[in-house]
C-alpha cells in the first residue's frame, strides 16, 4: 500500500486541503484513496505531536495533558495501535492511504524524528510520497504573525528578529529554513519520495491550492472544487488592537479570557477587515535574503532551476506605516457597545 504524507508547510493552506478531503473521504475512497482519521479528522496532528522527541511540548501535547512522559508514552502506544488498526483495514478497498497535517514541518525538526516516523510507517507501507508545499519566507512570517494574533500570543515583531546564536553557528531557523526541511525528510524517506511544489497561485493548477494538491496526488478535473472559507484579512488597525489585548491577557488563562478574546476575534473579522500590517521593502528583503542561500540549493537540487521564489516585494511600502489612531478608538468603542448588547 502506498502511503502520501501532506507535510505542509505551515501558513500554505493546508486547512483547506484537509476540509476538502475529509468532506469528500467516502467519494476519495471509492477512487482507492483513504484519508486517514485515527490521527486526527482533518488536520492528522496527533501523528507529528508522536514522533516529536518527549524532552519538547507544544500546545497540543498541553491540551491533551501529556506533559508527563510516561502518559505521553501511553498515549502514542494507543494512538499508533489505533493508525496500525486503521491502515489494515483501510487496504482492502484503498491503494493509497493519505495523512495530512502542517505540523509535520514545525513540531518534527530533527531527522532523528523523521527517522523515527519513517522506521513505524515503514512497518505499515510498501511506498512513500511526501507532498510539501513552499511559500516565501516574509509572506509566510506575515501569515504566521496574523495567526500567532488570532491565537492569543503577542508576537514581538511582524517579521522574526535574526538569532545571534543562531547567526554565529550558521545555523537558520528551522521554521523556514527549507533545505533543511527537505533534506532531513530525503534521508529518512528517500530523495525520490519527494515532492516539493511552490505555493503561489500562478504556479497552483487551476489557481488554487486544493484544485492543485488533487492533482499532485494523482487526481483530475472530474473532482470539482468549491471555494473553501478562509480567514478574513485583519486591518492593521485590528491586529494592534487584537496585539494589545492579547498582551493584557497574556497571563489570563481562564474560560472568561478566552471567551474575550474569541469574541474580539470574530467582532475585528466582521467589522475591522482590511490590510494588514506590512514591513517596509526594505525590512521585507532583508528577512528574506536571510535564506537566499537556502532556498537556491533548493531550487536547484529539487526544481533544476533558479530562483525558487520570485523576488518581487513591491507590494510592500517604502516607508513604516502606522495604525489610524481614531480607527483604533473606533473599533475599541464599537466593540464595547457589542458587548453591552
Amino acid at each position: 500500500m502506498r502511503c502520501i504524507i501532506h507535510i505542509g508547510t505551515e501558513k500554505t493552506g493546508s486547512t483547506s486541503i484537509q476540509k476538502y478531503l475529509h468532506t469528500n473521504r467516502s467519494r476519495l475512497n471509492s477512487d482507492g484513496i483513504h484519508i486517514c482519521t485515527s490521527a486526527g479528522k482533518g488536520n492528522n496532528r496527533a501523528l507529528p505531536a508522536a514522533f516529536m522527541s518527549l524532552h519538547k511540548s507544544d500546545d497540543f501535547i498541553r491540551g491533551m495533558n501529556l506533559d508527563r512522559i510516561e502518559k505521553r508514552k501511553s498515549w502514542r502506544a494507543k494512538l499508533l495501535g489505533k493508525l496500525s488498526r486503521e491502515v489494515r483495514k483501510a487496504a482492502r478497498s484503498a491503494s493509497v492511504f493519505l495523512i495530512s497535517s502542517e505540523h509535520f514541518h514545525s513540531c518534527l525538526l530533527t531527522t532523528d524524528e523523521v527517522l523515527e516516523l519513517h522506521a513505524f510507517l515503514s512497518t505499515l507501507f510498501d511506498e512513500f510520497e511526501i507532498i510539501c508545499y513552499l511559500r516565501r519566507q516574509d509572506k509566510m512570517a506575515l501569515s504566521r504573525y496574523s495567526q500567532e494574533l488570532r491565537a492569543g500570543y503577542a508576537p514581538a515583531a511582524l517579521l522574526p528578529p535574526q538569532n545571534i546564536a543562531m547567526e554565529e553557528k550558521k545555523v537558520l531557523p528551522p521554521y523556514f529554513d527549507f533545505e533543511a526541511l527537505l533534506s532531513r525528510w530525503s534521508q529518512a524517506f528517500g530523495e525520490a519520495s519527494i515532492r516539493p511544489r511552490i505555493y503561489s497561485k500562478i504556479d497552483f493548477v487551476g489557481g488554487d491550492v486544493v484544485e492543485d494538491f488533487l492533482r499532485a496526488i494523482g487526481l483530475k478535473a472530474n473532482y470539482p472544487v468549491k471555494a473553501v472559507s478562509r480567514n478574513v484579512a485583519l486591518s492593521s488597525e485590528a491586529q494592534a488592537v487584537l496585539l494589545s489585548v492579547n498582551k493584557a491577557l497574556m497571563h489570563e488563562d481562564t474560560a472568561e479570557a478566552k471567551r474575550l478574546r474569541s469574541a474580539l476575534v470574530k467582532y475585528l473579522e466582521q467589522n475591522a477587515p482590511g490590510k494588514s500590517c506590512q514591513p517596509t521593502i526594505a525590512e521585507a528583503q532583508e528577512f528574506y535574503h536571510r535564506f537566499l542561500a537556502s532556498n537556491n540549493a533548493v531550487a536547484r537540487r529539487w526544481f533544476g532551476e533558479e530562483p525558487l521564489f520570485d523576488a518581487e516585494f513591491s507590494e510592500y511600502p517604502a516607508e513604516p506605516q502606522s495604525a489610524c489612531t481614531d480607527r483604533l478608538m473606533d473599533i475599541i468603542t464599537g466593540f464595547m457597545l457589542d458587548r453591552r448588547v
